[in-house]
């Protein structure tokens, strides 16, 4: 139904503009100028809208975001959400103080002195993942330049990772949490695979498995 709901050049344009993104992301993100994104993010912003100004009338949903919602949290709405936190707000206003007066009353964290090893950071980042129970038969593990992400499928489950030589638990959580994914997709019902009941629920489901793990 997403799919179909756009046009042809639309659809065009979004995906252009999602591999200019990817460009721009790999040129600039070492110290790059980020100004020179501005045009694009607003150009990719108003392809946003119109994208979600069509699904909403042609999913007959009350809200462009709602729209958009729907792809990442299939059946949700803001209305939902809008339930859900301020259930939570109440609840974290009165944790928040707690937890800052006991952090307060303990000693301050280990300061991270690197620089490290990648190789033996890469090395602590497999141990890990494997005690969390992905399956290497089923899967492969990168460690590369860019930015740490999942894909694939149940049965070969790609899940990439960098180092990085100052901080060794920004590795290890990125790779974790990825790796989270990775499960999940791992996880699927395999006698339903390729069925609509087999496949990996909405991204908000997928990310809650993934920052459990973290």
């Amino acid at each position: 139904v997403h799919e179909a709901a756009l046009p042809a050049d639309l659809v065009k344009a979004l995906k252009k503009a999602e591999n200019e993104g990817e460009r721009l992301h790999t040129a600039e993100k070492d110290g790059g100028d980020w100004n020179k994104a501005l045009p694009f993010f607003k150009g990719a912003l108003d392809l946003q809208r119109q994208q979600a100004e069509i699904k909403q009338k042609g999913l007959g949903l009350a809200t462009p975001y709602d729209a958009l919602l729907d792809v990442y949290s299939p059946g949700q709405t803001t209305a939902d959400y809008d339930r859900l936190f301020n259930e939570l707000e109440p609840f974290l206003k009165k944790l928040l103080p707690q937890v800052k007066k006991k952090q307060a009353g303990e000693a301050p964290p280990l300061p991270l002195q690197g620089p490290y090893d990648p190789a033996r950071t890469e090395k602590l980042c497999r141990e890990m993942i494997a005690k969390i129970g992905f399956d290497a038969n089923r899967g492969m593990i990168y460690f590369s330049d860019g930015h740490p992400e999942s894909t694939g499928t149940p049965d070969d489950t790609r899940i990439s990772g960098c180092a990085d030589v100052n901080n060794f638990m920004a590795p290890l959580y990125d790779m974790m949490h990825e790796t989270g994914h990775g499960i999940y997709d791992q996880n699927t019902p395999k006698a339903w695979r390729h069925q609509p009941a087999g496949d990996a629920l909405g991204m908000d489901v997928h990310e809650s498995q993934s920052l459990i793990w973290e």
